[in-house]
């Protein structure tokens, strides 16, 4: 429940058809993309939820240091990271023909920016903000695209954690007595009877309450088609060719 789901928009190059010498080039070059048209590219097949985006740098990458605080619980952050599409963006996107440059300011970009698909609605921190204020603005977001208020959902979510790590705890302990007594000389049939009941039971309790999680989990996200999204659709094709 708390593995958050990161996607990584591949940067392509795009066909330059200027006129070279009297013919028509071929060549692929790199450029950054429209603003617009950027959001569009990184919000990959069709994308609706608000946009978390992750910007690596030379200092931290491969981390996620800029999101999370590695001297508190990240527990909530991660919870709420469940209502984004989040996307994490090498050091190279700063360059500046890269694709997606024009996804940040050309001073001091974030490491870390919440937005609308369509890049409305921007929130930007740098990576040494406090959890107060990243929650505070993930919530207001979460609030703006979707039908329910997440932090009913994120306080159950967090009692349901707690379920979870105790089906985890006793499910180890009664597979561990189950592999204890299979290799005694002779086991106890009852026994092993038992204990496969017991791993059975806990199982069926861990998979109704991941049910029950998922489905607090459905704040029912608002559909809204933005001008922005509708540009990207016309810009798409041309891009390709």
């Amino acid at each position: 429940m708390l593995r958050l789901d990161w996607h990584f928009p591949v940067a392509t190059a795009f066909a330059d058809d200027a006129p070279k010498d009297g013919r028509t080039s071929a060549a692929m070059v790199e450029r950054a993309l429209p603003r617009a048209e950027a959001f569009y590219k990184v919000n990959g097949k069709g994308n609706k939820k608000p946009l978390l985006v992750l910007r690596e740098c030379t200092l931290c990458k491969g981390t996620e240091h800029a999101l999370f605080d590695r001297r508190l619980n990240n527990e909530k952050t991660k919870l709420l990271c469940q209502w984004f599409y989040c996307v994490k963006l090498p050091p190279k996107v700063m360059d500046a023909k890269h694709p997606f440059r024009n996804l940040f300011q050309k001073e001091k970009p974030p490491h870390v920016f919440i937005c609308s698909p369509d890049g409305s609605n921007l929130t930007e921190f740098s990576g040494e903000q406090t959890q107060a204020a990243l929650h505070k603005a993930m919530i207001q977001l979460i609030g703006k695209s979707y039908e329910k208020k997440p932090m009913p959902a994120v306080k159950s979510m967090l009692r349901f954690l707690s379920q979870f790590d105790k089906h985890d705890g006793m499910l180890q302990q009664y597979e561990t007595q189950l592999q204890t007594e299979m290799l005694r000389s002779k086991p106890r049939k009852s026994a092993l009877k038992k204990l496969q009941k017991q791993i059975a039971k806990v199982r069926k309790q861990r998979d109704t309450a991941m049910k029950r999680a998922k489905a607090v989990c459905d704040l029912k996200l608002k559909v809204i088609k933005t001008p922005a999204a509708k540009a990207g659709e016309e810009a798409a094709p041309a891009a390709g060719r």
